[in-house]
């Protein structure tokens, strides 16, 4: 069975880019993140990236026309941008690995200079005052985003593709960061998701209108399918931080 299907639109020319990536996850926060960035910037479509790993479901659009589940690929070309995410992480190991590789073929082969992974950090519980905790594959990137606020996670689990796309990116020679925004884990989490957004404008140089974002904060919707793989339940707070990020 092949693992992944891939239907380019477009081959844009990328050197020394970046490339943020964001998946469905717990409190949707990478989800709601990348979608958000993907509006503010309207990036042209590159590729659609097709899986038997992906639940076995088609989505209904307001249209009332289907479209299968898959994975995307954006660039934005005056940011020097792209963007992968998808409707949903596999329901597999298997699909976890494979997809995560691709993932950083797609960015080796674009020459990206860095690869920003957004997930959630699962507290279990409200979080207060939320921050955003940052796991690299080397101690100099680190530092840099340090500078920028956000906090080291020294011990704990990145758990399914936003995990596996850092730790291949560490194999291949791709520099890479995964950002974990706090988030309680269960409900759609947009504060979450714009703490992330503000640390990748600032990273990035991106002028960001949050504006449309904080509406979300006041009625959220409810936390979709396919925001975890299946089977997978957001892990409650352990005793020591920091918790499974996912």
């Amino acid at each position: 069975m092949q693992d992944y299907l891939i239907k380019y639109h477009d081959r844009p020319k990328v050197r020394k880019g970046a490339m943020v990536c964001g998946l469905p996850d717990s409190g949707l926060v990478a989800k709601i993140a990348v979608d958000y960035l993907i509006d503010q910037l309207k990036p042209k479509p590159v590729a659609e990236i097709y899986s038997p790993h992906l639940p076995p479901q088609v989505l209904i659009r307001e249209n009332g026309v289907v479209e299968p589940m898959s994975h995307r690929l954006y660039y934005a070309a005056s940011e020097k941008l792209l963007i992968y995410t998808g409707d949903s992480q596999p329901v597999d190991p298997e699909g976890a690995y494979s997809l995560s590789e691709l993932v950083v073929d797609l960015a080796a082969q674009n020459s990206v200079g860095e690869l920003l992974i957004l997930a959630a950090m699962i507290k279990g519980a409200p979080v207060e005052e939320p921050k955003v905790f940052i796991s690299a594959t080397d101690d100099e990137l680190a530092k840099e985003y340090e500078a920028l606020g956000a906090k080291r996670t020294t011990m704990g689990a990145i758990t399914w593709m936003h995990g596996l796309i850092l730790g291949r990116a560490l194999d291949r020679g791709v520099r890479a960061v995964c950002l974990s925004s706090e988030t309680q884990g269960d409900v759609p989490d947009p504060v979450a998701a714009e703490l992330a957004l503000k640390m990748v404008g600032e990273r990035l140089n991106l002028k960001l209108d949050t504006r449309k974002l904080h509406r979300r904060k006041k009625s959220p919707p409810e936390l979709g399918a396919g925001s975890l793989p299946s089977g997978q339940e957001a892990p409650q707070e352990r005793k020591r931080e920091p918790t499974y990020i996912g």
